[in-house]
């Protein structure tokens, strides 16, 4: 793991890799200080299973020697468990299209998203595994439901 941290391809200052990793998600006030937080002996990674684009120089967290621990954030689209095969086909390829146009990559590359593309299949079996992990961490860590 490196001892400190790197501003190569990311910018030449706190300040540049502040602009580089300003999101559309959070708004100016919950927006943090990349020179405070750099000021401090810390170590970036990528929560993720692939380096982010906009942070290339940055290491995942598989890479920084911290085996098993991504949790990225993620979205996906999902239909009634009837759905008919060819509906779900017709909805991916129209998504994978739209991700496609210009105006959708600006927006992603804006927010600092990398979509993850899959197959209507590896998104079925990537669901089922975060379901299984997750539900072995909430196992783990004893928590159990509530009633309202």
């Amino acid at each position: 793991m490196p001892s400190s941290p790197t501003w190569e391809g990311i910018g030449n200052s706190p300040d540049e890799f502040a602009a580089a990793i300003k999101s559309e998600i959070l708004p100016e006030s919950k927006r943090i200080d990349a020179g405070c937080v750099m000021s401090y002996p810390l170590f970036a990674v990528v929560n993720g299973y692939e380096r982010s684009a906009a942070l290339p120089n940055v290491l995942t967290t598989a890479e920084a020697g911290l085996a098993d621990a991504e949790f990225p954030i993620w979205f996906g689209l999902f239909a009634p468990a009837q759905t008919p095969r060819g509906i779900v086909e017709k909805l991916h390829y129209e998504t994978l299209k739209a991700q496609q146009t210009a105006d959708v990559k600006d927006k992603l590359a804006g927010l600092a998203v990398d979509p993850m593309t899959m197959t209507t299949d590896q998104f079925a079996a990537f669901v089922e595994k975060e379901v299984a992990a997750n539900a072995a961490l909430v196992k783990m860590a004893g928590i159990k439901a509530q009633a309202d």
